[in-house]
């Protein structure tokens, strides 16, 4: 392992630190979000599913795949997964 590079990514990340917050923590609140409200029993689980997945933005969807989509018909209990189109 190059150590030198090492503190140089971490001096750097560091030195970035509040930049790369401002653009990423949407990530953590997403997970955190999705955490602390899942429910396998609930009563509507494609309407709690849909709640959950709304803070991804593109953490489930880019380019051509759109995983939200087929996750919410699934969640609906539809199988049709073809269905899921951009």
């Amino acid at each position: 392992m190059n150590t030198r590079a090492l503190r140089q990514l971490i001096k750097g990340y560091k030195k970035h630190f509040q930049d790369i917050h401002n653009e990423e923590i949407y990530k953590w609140q997403a997970v955190k979000h999705f955490q602390k409200k899942w429910d396998i029993e609930a009563p509507d689980f494609s309407e709690m599913l849909s709640e959950l997945l709304r803070l991804t933005n593109n953490l489930l969807d880019s380019g051509q795949y759109f995983p939200k989509n087929v996750a919410n018909l699934r969640g609906q209990g539809t199988g049709k997964c073809s269905t899921a189109v951009h």
